[in-house]
């Protein structure tokens, strides 16, 4: 989306135009969750272009655009990320190139315990130590239950401590009906004078039905005489 305008297939020159505010817009193709694209064919993600940051999705994406174009009609059959020959990625390629990667810099043993799921696992991290909803974290996340929540989204020492930091702040005066003091002779006064009161409206109540009762049956004989 460049300048508020959704383009399916930009120009370059549309492409070299993009500003922030603009997005790169990603619609999710079926996969092994979701093999007809019900949950998330339908919700697409949204990348905002921030010029020169080498981390901006929308830049690189953008980049990948300009070296090698695809019509908008045929984007749906072309897959996003290719290898020299023009085949599609697979998973096996991505997690040994991640793999080399990572031992670039840290030890066999703690590269052994990073995936590709691991980035998913952080931002979701990472937005739950923003604030942000369960209902968001999961969108942004692709997670279809929250127990995906429970089990991966963990708070960070510093939230941790500042929890507890809250929990110790806040007053917590709450009393139940079982825990106030006996009444004692006060209280059974005030339940027998209840019950009486009770038996007392019940007891109107009955004569006052008996008497009507009493004027319909009149009132039927006295039809039945005439």
């Amino acid at each position: 989306m460049i300048n508020e305008v959704v383009y399916r297939s930009p120009s370059r020159l549309q492409l070299l135009s993009m500003r922030a505010g603009d997005f790169v817009i990603v619609t999710p193709p079926p996969s092994k969750k979701d093999p007809l694209g019900v949950i998330w064919g339908c919700k697409p993600i949204w990348l905002d272009f921030r010029g020169e940051d080498r981390e901006c999705a929308a830049r690189a994406l953008r980049e990948l655009e300009l070296t090698s174009p695809v019509d908008g009609t045929k984007r749906a059959r072309t897959p996003l990320f290719v290898d020299g020959s023009g085949q599609c990625i697979r998973g096996g390629f991505v997690r040994k190139v991640l793999k080399n990667s990572l031992l670039t810099f840290m030890s066999a043993s703690r590269a052994k315990r990073i995936s590709t799921h691991s980035f998913r696992i952080t931002l979701g991290c990472k937005l739950k130590a923003a604030g942000c909803s369960d209902s968001t974290i999961l969108a942004l996340c692709r997670w279809q239950s929250l127990k995906s929540l429970e089990v991966y989204c963990r708070l960070t020492p510093k939230d941790y401590a500042a929890t507890l930091g809250r929990a110790r702040r806040a007053d917590a005066k709450s009393i139940q009906v079982t825990s106030l003091p006996d009444l004692g002779d006060e209280q059974d006064e005030g339940r027998q004078r209840r019950e009486e009161v009770l038996g007392d409206r019940c007891t109107i109540q009955i004569e006052e039905y008996g008497l009507r009762q009493t004027a319909i049956d009149d009132a039927r004989r006295a039809d039945g005489e005439g």
